[in-house]
């Protein structure tokens, strides 16, 4: 593991890439019957990780030990999903992160109370939530790095993560928030020597997953030249996108990507256009009522981070069609405030461009509307008026063929600026949304994925204090199961009184459950898989 800290590595002797690809083995195959809820078994699994790793970091390394390694990681990942998002879910409400973000795209940090701090009561809680983010960042470096950073696609993600977006989201998330509360503060979880580049790639491969060729990867008339209406199509598409959106709602994925620093010599701003087409899709009508209300709350999520998203956008916007397209769409559900509107129109503007491009001058015109701005003594105002009259006749006619979402209200100011519209007639003012909303899409056969596992687990699976899957189980002297890591926080609040009968209780009494956690890990297997 030494050689993590040369760049690049040093050359690794063929004996000893095959003793660290047993010995990363081994740590998987421990971590897989342990779980991840303790602390030990999550930075185990990570040093074991890092240490294959390295296989892949030095020139001329060995492809058939790193193989070794990815067959029992990969029957472990459906398990390993479970246990980082349940503890995710639970650790949350108590190492409690608060983003902090920097303007104009400069990233973004994590702070936690005081109480996580060392020698405090929750410093341990905080470890075992950086250890869960290093088993994350560990376990995509592997892939990625055998494919390579530009090889490392959306269908890598999603193929490695067995199709199942809370897989997906789960782990991309954990890695893309790794160290981004500071080294100091994850100094127990060894830090790869490429991050960045790491993170870069994973990023990439998130903001693919809603792309349609990963929607249609295993339809039946996924092949190009199949006769499929158009239709079906849509509905398919819509119910992959609204798949995402919800569990993106519950995995919390918006503030790291909104955190992640795109404007710095760490970032790539060039995918900055993928970004506002992932959200924008997410916000636009027309999702099935199965899952409107997880949709709306990715919604209310985004709204409630509108200033960090457009002081993100903004100076960072291009002007390009789809990027001003989707940042029309997100207009309309989430307004800017005046100050952001206008510098998205400068910086737009400021691209002479756009002048020859009446379609993407379409489009900021209705990102105008949507924003609440009409004409006046500002740069788009002056823009239109200035334009040749061909010009303004492609102009008028982008505008009365969009299809996209658009106040009609606000909308209609626009058009006095178009002398050929007065002609023809102003369009009244109409409905608030423009377009057409998708078919309800029934859900897919045969199999159920982890986020309706996680959220519906039988009873006797589920903590007797919080309700949520077991991934640590233990059983008290009267035969209540417990979250090991719940009822030590409920014993501490208590002062040592069982929260079920109100008498004497120590941690040490309670025993693990091997066999029940092995009727878990069993459950989610069985039902996970196709």
């Amino acid at each position: 593991l030494q050689l993590c800290r040369a760049s690049p590595p040093e050359p690794l002797p063929s004996e000893a890439a095959a003793a660290i690809g047993v010995l990363a083995v081994q740590c998987v195959l421990a971590a897989a019957e342990a779980g991840l809820a303790s602390v030990a078994a999550a930075e185990l699994l990570c040093e074991g990780l890092a240490a294959a790793a390295v296989i892949l970091a030095v020139e001329g390394h060995q492809a058939n030990e790193v193989v070794k390694v990815l067959q029992p990681l990969a029957a472990a990942m459906d398990g390993f999903a479970v246990d980082i998002f349940s503890t995710f879910w639970r650790l949350d409400d108590i190492v409690r992160p608060r983003w902090v973000f920097l303007p104009h795209g400069q990233g973004g940090y994590v702070k936690h109370p005081e109480e996580t701090g060392p020698f405090q009561k929750h410093a341990k809680d905080l470890r075992l939530y950086q250890a869960l983010q290093g088993v994350c960042i560990w376990i995509l470096a592997l892939i990625v790095r055998a494919v390579g950073y530009s090889q490392f696609t959306a269908f890598c993600l999603w193929d490695f993560c067995n199709e199942d977006v809370l897989q997906a989201l789960v782990f991309a998330k954990g890695a893309l928030c790794f160290q981004q509360a500071g080294a100091a503060e994850a100094a127990c979880v060894r830090v790869p020597h490429d991050l960045p580049e790491l993170r870069n790639a994973i990023l990439g491969a998130l903001l693919g997953l809603g792309s349609q060729d990963v929607a249609f990867l295993r339809c039946e008339d996924a092949h190009p030249e199949a006769n499929v209406d158009i239709t079906v199509r849509n509905e398919t598409l819509h119910h992959h996108r609204a798949l995402l959106a919800a569990v993106a709602a519950d995995t919390g994925v918006l503030d790291c990507l909104l955190a992640y620093p795109w404007a710095t010599g760490f970032g790539d701003v060039s995918r900055l256009p993928a970004l506002a087409s992932v959200l924008a899709s997410s916000v636009a009508a027309g999702f099935e009522p199965s899952m409107a209300q997880d949709v709306a709350l990715f919604l209310q999520q985004i709204a409630g981070r509108s200033a960090e998203l457009w002081g993100l956008l903004a100076p960072l916007a291009v002007a390009k069609r789809g990027f001003l397209r989707d940042c029309a769409q997100l207009a309309f559900a989430v307004p800017p405030a005046p100050d952001d509107s206008t510098s998205f129109f400068q910086t737009c503007l400021s691209d002479p461009a756009i002048m020859a491009d009446p379609q993407a001058l379409a489009a900021l015109i209705v990102f105008a509307a949507n924003a609440g701005c009409g004409p006046g003594a500002d740069a788009l105002t002056n823009t239109v008026s200035s334009l040749q009259p061909e010009v303004q006749h492609e102009l008028l006619f982008r505008l009365k063929a969009w299809h996209g979402s658009v106040r009609e209200g606000a909308l209609a100011p626009w058009y006095v600026l178009l002398p050929e519209a007065s002609s023809q007639g102003l369009p009244a003012p109409g409905e608030a949304l423009h377009g057409t909303a998708a078919a309800q899409v029934p859900p897919r056969p045969g199999r159920s994925g982890l986020r309706e596992m996680m959220l519906s687990p039988p009873p006797e699976f589920c903590c007797q204090l919080d309700g949520k899957l077991l991934v640590d189980p233990v059983r008290s002297p009267m035969g209540h199961v417990f979250e090991r890591s719940v009822l030590a926080h409920a014993l501490e609040a208590s002062g040592g009184m069982c929260p079920m009968t109100g008498t004497p209780l120590a941690l040490e009494a309670c025993q693990r459950d091997p066999q029940l956690r092995g009727q878990i890990v069993k459950w989610v297997r069985s039902n996970w898989r196709r």
